[in-house]
């Protein structure tokens, strides 16, 4: 089954950046600029794989983020969590 995709986003709320993934994750920045932002995301998606690891891959609503997953794994050499097994 081919993964569903959508373009990250970043939008300008009341002169704040703000970066989102896709629709249905719980996972956005927001920041001051575009770079705070983006490092807010980072540090959010690592955050959030480590809580998928642990125990939210099983959750019906979580469980097709696997694909995101391997993705964020996939950069386990700056720092992420290494990917899902």
């Amino acid at each position: 089954m081919e993964e569903p995709t959508c373009p990250p986003r970043a939008d300008r709320p009341r002169g704040r950046r703000s970066v989102g993934v896709r629709p249905g994750l719980p996972v956005a920045a927001d920041g001051a600029s575009l770079d705070e932002a983006v490092t807010g995301m980072v540090d959010a998606l690592r955050e959030y794989a480590e809580d998928w690891r642990r125990r939210l891959r099983d959750a019906p609503n979580h469980r097709g983020n696997r694909g995101l997953m391997r993705l964020i794994g996939g950069s386990a050499g700056h720092g992420a969590p290494a990917p899902p097994a």
